[in-house]
């Protein structure tokens, strides 16, 4: 798949640097990079996957406008940052902030400060930067949209 030379220039070089800094700050073998493209050939996408299978994977997805969502979780369950909203950044965000952020959260994963709470119809993801910076999000389901509601009808007679 080709993408387009926006994608392939400065922004993955940026992002893929940032995770390949953070590899090299962890111990030989604990993790590895990967950069996957996707079925869209201007997104793709940059983790770090942990060699430990019970550690989360934590990465990023980077569009042609810049860092489209961040992502934790390890299979089956992945929760998804859409960003900027999603990590607490006012849409004319630059790119420096976002990487700040993206390397607190990635840390704080590596550490093992994240969570995912299953509820009836939703799966709540939590990052715990610090006692005081917790990012949440919650990825409502399909069967969510599609559960009945109550609805308060009136006979009328």
């Amino acid at each position: 798949m080709k993408r387009s030379k926006k994608v392939t220039g400065t922004t993955e070089r940026l992002v893929t640097g940032l995770f390949q800094d953070i590899l090299e700050s962890l111990p030989t073998g604990c993790a590895s990079l990967r950069i996957q493209p996707t079925k869209d050939p201007q997104i793709f996408s940059v983790s770090l996957v942990p060699s430990n299978e019970r550690s989360a994977e934590f990465g990023t997805m980077v569009s042609e406008d810049g860092i489209y969502s961040v992502f934790f979780g390890k299979k089956p369950t992945f929760t998804d940052f859409e960003c900027p909203w999603e990590i607490g950044l006012p849409r004319s965000a630059g790119l420096d902030r976002h990487f700040d952020i993206i390397r607190k959260m990635c840390l704080a994963v590596i550490a093992g400060r994240c969570e995912h709470h299953f509820e009836r119809r939703s799966t709540r993801g939590l990052i715990h930067v610090s006692e005081k910076e917790v990012y949440r999000v919650a990825d409502i389901g399909i069967m969510r949209l599609l559960w009945p509601r109550r609805k308060n009808l009136q006979v009328v007679k």
